[in-house]
């Protein structure tokens, strides 16, 4: 429930974003409607951040010698995203974008000594994810060249894990779904009537509360943090994020592309 009250109070900002920005362009006094230039575009994105993954860092196998010597070589805490989105410009100081991202995968791994037999214990996760979002962003122009914009939205993240243990909690291809948000700011820079450079930082919240996986008879089951209990392994992409991208304006050919 609270998840969704956070989400129905960013959709309600973004459209207060929307409707300041729309009252900055039509005065009382005229009809007419001011000429947005650079309205359609496309922009190609490389995206870095910052994830919390306090689950997946956490894990250790449920043994007693793992829980006592188990040490974490490494831990899943970045990764690289790239992606695509799209762009309208629906008043002079307001701007849509629709975009997805592939947000580039990460490990944590865990050793420990096996008292009882003597051998070595390997513990490996790997996460990757994906982002669908939707940001209204509210512009502020400098000047022709030069604007500042300040967005938020809601995103939709996909994310997976897979688990490669030697004590036999092994677990391939457990994928799950959540429901978050961005905040950011940013700048552009218009290299060319139809071509700008675009860099903004911000925050994602993005985590995934349950993750599911087929087992050996292909049943489908829920992935708890250890066995025996009754929290559910969670993904976390959570983190502040640094974003570039080249964006391209065009000006559809067609009628009925037009709003």
């Amino acid at each position: 429930m609270k998840r969704r009250g956070l989400l129905t109070a960013i959709i309600l900002g973004v459209f207060v974003l929307t409707g300041f920005a729309q009252a900055q362009d039509v005065s009382v006094f005229t009809r007419k409607q001011p000429k947005i230039e650079r309205r359609y575009g496309i922009q190609l994105t490389g995206n870095f951040g910052l994830y919390a993954m306090q689950d997946v860092n956490d894990y250790r196998a449920n043994t007693v010698d793992h829980a006592r010597v188990g040490n974490t070589d490494g831990e899943a805490t970045q990764g690289i995203a790239w992606g695509i989105a799209a762009v309208y410009r629906s008043h002079q100081n307001f701007r849509w974008t629709i975009g997805y991202s592939v947000m580039g995968q990460d490990k944590s791994s865990a050793a420990w000594n096996n008292t009882a037999d003597g051998q070595a214990g390997f513990n490996e996760q790997t996460v990757n994810g994906s982002e669908f979002y939707v940001v209204g962003s509210y512009l502020i122009r400098f000047s022709e060249a030069l604007n500042l914009h300040l967005g938020l939205g809601p995103s939709v993240v996909n994310g997976s894990m897979d688990r490669n243990s030697t004590a036999a909690t092994s677990v391939y291809d457990a994928k799950g779904r959540g429901v978050g948000f961005r905040a950011q700011a940013g700048v552009e820079l218009l290299l060319g009537s139809k071509l700008s450079f675009n860099v903004l930082g911000g925050y994602r919240y993005a985590q995934i509360g349950e993750l599911r996986y087929d087992d050996r008879n292909q049943t489908e089951q829920i992935l708890y943090y250890n066995a025996g209990s009754n929290k559910t392994m969670a993904l976390d992409f959570s983190g502040i994020f640094v974003e570039f991208g080249i964006r391209m304006y065009f000006d559809p050919s067609t009628g009925w592309f037009r709003m």
